[in-house]
């Protein structure tokens, strides 16, 4: 505040929030340097992936053999809700064909800093995620983490500071990957050093486990 002892209101590596922002006017600070969002584009991968427009279609894609889409969906609205610094830029929905998942993933990268890709990482014989991945020749390449759910889980750096993330399409795989894997490279691209706090809830397990 105004005549207080020269101290610090926000560090670098902060994310404004808006009850920041009457602190910052009330020190007579208009505007401050930031940083942009992080762009992030999502594939979702899958030859029986449909996305519903309306609620009838939802039943209708289950009489006929198909998944609506909702992996990549949650991703999105994840992001949304508790990665302000974080934009999606796009999302796309492709078979389960090499080239097709090759040409979104071109294409993504293009639009965006960090590309998600869902369904098609598990340790399957044919894994096209993987192998469109791993022939962009990435400098680093992480396949399959120690954690559980979300052991499919893969990491690809490639020149330019790009990164690709390869998702389980099961969305609680999805979701802890998304909180502890995800969020902390999302982060670190945007320098962010003080993040807003997450809800936390205590609780007590009803019976015992073994992991």
């Amino acid at each position: 505040m105004p005549g207080g002892g020269g101290e610090v209101a926000l560090r670098e590596g902060t994310v404004i929030m808006p009850w920041d922002i009457p602190a910052l006017l009330e020190l007579g600070i208009g505007e401050v340097w930031v940083r942009r969002r992080v762009r992030i584009f999502i594939v979702a991968t899958g030859s029986e992936l449909i996305e519903a427009k309306a609620p009838n279609e939802v039943l209708d894609a289950i009489i006929n053999g198909k998944v609506v889409e909702s992996t990549a969906s949650f991703i999105g609205n994840y992001v949304r809700m508790y990665i302000p610094y974080a934009e999606v830029v796009g999302k796309s929905i492709v078979p389960d064909d090499q080239e097709a998942i090759r040409n979104a993933v071109m294409k993504a990268l293009d639009m965006a800093d960090i590309v998600i890709t869902t369904g098609g990482t598990g340790p399957s014989g044919i894994d096209y995620v993987y192998e469109v991945t791993k022939s962009l020749n990435p400098r680093i390449y992480i396949r399959g983490l120690r954690m559980r759910p979300g052991r499919p889980t893969g990491l690809a750096v490639l020149g330019g500071n790009k990164v690709i993330i390869n998702l389980s399409g099961h969305p609680i795989s999805a979701l802890n990957a998304m909180t502890v894997v995800v969020k902390e490279v999302i982060k670190r691209l945007a320098g962010v050093k003080v993040d807003i706090a997450e809800p936390r809830v205590m609780a007590r397990l009803g019976r015992g486990y073994a992991g």
